[in-house]
């Protein structure tokens, strides 16, 4: 059984940051989210509004953004554009903008379509995860070459069962480099 720690600190998913400004982040990276409207409010307050629920750090649900549909990194809600999984499903980004509920290989659970309910529902499962943590626990991963793993922290165990892929973590590391160096160990 091989043991797994990621770099990034606890702090980056536990714990809402009551000065980090979702929006103010979305206008240092020109995301087009930082002047979009969802349902008449802006991205950034329902971030803010759901990691404060939920306890959970901005930053995470912010390299999540950037991990499953490249949201911070776009310019222009233009350059959003609709994708077709290997399972034939139609998926437009800001609908399924945090992956919650998109399984591998079954279609989407529809209660998490939508901004909104994406922004929830990663805040609530990364949260849950993070509180189910204990030393020992056994991971099962989608991977080929690694099915199960020993997660070391809390951190490393939420971010591989919400996305059971083991290079995750590797992912997830070289985004907050990118964006939140001083999280990273």
């Amino acid at each position: 059984m091989t043991k797994q720690k990621t770099l990034i600190k606890n702090e980056c998913l536990k714990g809402y940051d009551k000065d980090f400004n979702s929006n103010h982040f979305f206008f240092t990276q020109n995301c087009f989210l930082k002047d979009y409207k969802i349902d008449n409010f802006m991205p950034g307050n329902i971030i803010n509004s759901f990691c404060a629920q939920y306890d959970i750090n901005q930053r995470i649900i912010m390299i999540t953004l950037q991990r499953e549909q490249g949201l911070i990194s776009k310019k222009s809600v233009d350059e959003v554009k609709e994708y077709t999984r290997p399972n034939g499903e139609k998926i437009y980004p800001l609908n399924w903008a945090c992956g919650c509920g998109v399984p591998d290989s079954i279609a989407s659970i529809k209660k998490y379509q939508g901004f909104v309910n994406q922004i929830k529902g990663a805040a609530a499962t990364y949260r849950f995860w993070y509180d189910a943590y204990k030393p020992g626990v056994i991971n099962e991963l989608l991977d080929k070459e690694m099915k199960q793993c020993e997660p070391e922290t809390a951190i490393t165990y939420a971010l591989l069962k919400y996305t059971p892929h083991i290079d995750v973590l590797t992912f997830n590391e070289r985004l907050c480099l990118q964006y939140f160096k001083e999280y990273i160990n």
